[in-house]
């Protein structure tokens, strides 16, 4: 009789090797602590990144905190794992269920970050949106995401979704998805509203989507906030411009936009004075360059198909030309000492750097290599030249001393890089790259290493940078783009972004609600936390008030109508309500700190779109749990 109870029994409760060890709130709690100090690892490379703390290309030394962190989880689960082993459960079900992804996403995630280096070195150096994008940063992303969602699944498992709990049980999953909700937002990060506002300047009076195809000078803080717009004539455009050495004034080119007619001009850096300088008409004066004493300013006259470098006084007096016809020159900027003279020409028959005295003597070529050796920048210490040259099959940044020797290349990946210019204290280069498909102003150190974009606004592109002579600000010129191109390409990406984000918050949310009650204050966690890790990329630490308020409606809705799959209509008006209020609410503080670029229509379709994607979401939803229940009735 005992034999045959024993076996009844066996048939009816599996042994140790056939599930899982049961899980429990503390378990659930030490994974979520674990996760939550790899994704701040996770973030902190991406805010040293963004904020030129660190090699963009690898920064492995701000990545030790995230590799730390995955060990730590590593040696936790394979700790239970054994312990777990040596009381009879097979390998493969020795952790709590719900957990054996996880350590899967461990080893992804350290597979993936391994890899990085060499892929890097492999193929070509990449930047930009590429950058999140290449194999072993996604694998790196979908380990992540196997592991932050390991107390989701462990509740998903465990819990009974029909009784109420609080923030002790439910905890861990609420964060789980917060976090998953935030590696899905970082690896969109270039169609999220937070980290890139489309909809308005970087600063005010800055940027608007109607700038036209005329250019303008702006100005903006070292570290690319504050843009701010100088000069604002209407059939006019200004560009190419250079600071005085007190800083007090600057001269640039201001005329026609075919460039068949333009002059110089002075003005204040306030945009008080202007006075031309040059008056050769019909021509084209451009490119100036202001000595480090004051005194002489170089510059390109261009009259028919002769183009040659002129000096000339700060008050437009003793001009003086310094090259003489034979062959184009280009691009002229001055010694620290006022001594000499580095500039572009074609005497040989290819573009290749010249030096001369600043008399126009002495003339001599110091490159030889490739061709169109452009845009020359003496360092603060005058022993390196910096220019950009297409001689290795691409237009990219170099070094080169005055003599013509020790070249250095900075650069090397796919985009063209140009016009670099060097701050005051010699240690970043300013240059322009297309490196996401529109130039932009980059900064970098002067050996190469912490590569970071300061302008990243797709309604303009910028060229010829000049930093002030205190290195704090930069001015350079912006042009806007036709009718038809990226300026409604940016409005384009810009709905898109709302659109997405909308799905995956949405998604997140209505994940949570429809399976378990949540404790009041659960949403406002879930999008302030998400909106903290998104602004600490660009620092729009302001743009966490909206979705800190958001959250708190949201939270108040959800009490409210108490959607749910059996209550239809309540759960489809709580998601197209849910992203609705958030960008209402988005767009007021916008409005309010950095100025709206979109028109009243755009920006109210956009709303309506939000609330379309919400609902979008909760009909997939509650169509898949209907089908579920159908499926699983007898």
């Amino acid at each position: 009789m005992t034999i045959m109870t024993n076996l009844a029994r066996s048939e009816v409760e599996p042994s140790a090797a056939q599930i899982n060890p049961p899980g429990n709130t503390r378990f659930d709690w030490i994974v979520t602590t674990l996760s939550f100090w790899i994704m701040s690892g996770y973030f902190l490379v991406g805010w040293a990144s963004s904020h030129g703390r660190s090699d963009y290309a690898f920064p492995m030394s701000w990545a030790a905190p995230a590799y730390l962190g995955l060990l730590a989880l590593l040696l936790f689960l394979f700790l239970t794992q054994w312990r777990n082993r040596s009381k009879g459960y097979a390998w493969r079900r020795a952790l709590p269920q719900g957990y054996g992804l996880s350590l899967a996403g461990v080893g992804l995630a350290l597979i993936g970050g391994v890899l990085y280096l060499p892929w890097q070195r492999l193929f070509a150096p990449i930047n930009g949106v590429t950058n999140s994008l290449v194999m072993p940063a996604l694998a790196v992303a979908i380990g992540l995401l196997l592991i932050v969602a390991g107390p989701l699944r462990a509740a998903r498992a465990r819990l009974d979704p029909n009784k109420a709990r609080g923030w002790v049980v439910l905890g861990p999953l609420i964060l789980s998805m917060t976090l998953v909700l935030s590696v899905l937002t970082n690896l969109t990060l270039f169609a999220s509203p937070i980290f890139e506002p489309f909809y308005g300047p970087y600063g005010g009076k800055t940027v608007q989507m109607d700038q036209g195809t005329y250019s303008d000078l702006y100005l903006m803080n070292a570290d690319g906030t504050g843009q701010t717009r100088l000069t604002s004539d209407t059939g006019l455009y200004a560009w190419s411009s250079d600071w005085s050495p007190d800083g007090k004034q600057i001269v640039f080119t201001r005329g026609k936009p075919d460039n068949a007619e333009s002059s110089l001009y002075t003005m204040n850096i306030d945009g008080s004075e202007l006075r031309q300088l040059t008056d050769d008409m019909p021509g084209a004066e451009w490119l100036p360059s202001w000595s480090a004493d004051g005194k002489r300013i170089a510059f390109v006259s261009k009259k028919e198909r002769d183009q040659q470098i002129f000096s000339i006084n700060p008050d437009g007096s003793d001009l003086l030309q310094l090259t003489h016809p034979g062959a184009p020159t280009y691009g002229p900027d001055w010694s620290p000492d006022g001594m000499h003279i580095v500039y572009n020409s074609n005497a040989s028959g290819s573009d290749q750097l010249y030096t001369m005295n600043s008399d126009g003597s002495n003339q001599s070529q110091i490159t030889s290599r490739g061709t169109d050796n452009w845009s020359a920048s003496w360092s603060p210490d005058g022993n390196w030249i910096a220019f950009h040259s297409s001689r290795d099959g691409n237009w990219d940044i170099y070094l080169i001393h005055p003599d013509g020797s020790r070249e250095q290349r900075l650069t090397s990946d796919s985009a063209r890089e140009f016009t670099p210019t060097w701050s005051p204290d010699g240690r970043q280069l300013a240059f322009v790259s297309e490196q996401d498909g529109q130039f932009d102003v980059y900064i970098m150190n002067v050996d190469g290493s912490s590569v970071r974009s300061l302008t990243h606004n797709h309604a303009l592109e910028f060229v010829f940078p000049k930093w002030s002579p205190d290195s704090n600000q930069i001015m350079f010129t912006a042009n806007g783009h036709s009718l038809f191109d990226n300026a409604f390409q940016s409005e384009d990406l810009g709905v898109a972004g709302v659109m997405l984000q909308s799905m995956f918050l949405t998604g997140a949310v209505l994940v949570l609600i429809t399976i378990w009650t949540l404790p009041f204050g659960a949403l406002t966690m879930l999008f302030t936390l998400n909106g903290l890790l998104m602004a600490v990329f660009d620092d729009r630490y302001g743009l966490i008030i909206p979705l800190l308020v958001a959250g708190i409606l949201a939270d108040l809705l959800l009490a409210w109508l108490k959607p749910s799959v059996e209550r239809r209509g309540r759960l489809y008006l709580f998601a197209m309500g849910m992203p609705f209020l958030l960008y209402t609410l988005y767009f007021l503080a916008l409005q309010v700190t950095l100025g709206i670029g979109w028109g009243i229509h755009l920006c109210l379709g956009a709303l309506v779109l939000a609330g379309l994607s919400g609902w979008l979401v909760s009909f997939l939803i509650v169509s898949a749990r209907s089908t579920g229940r159908q499926a699983a009735s007898p």
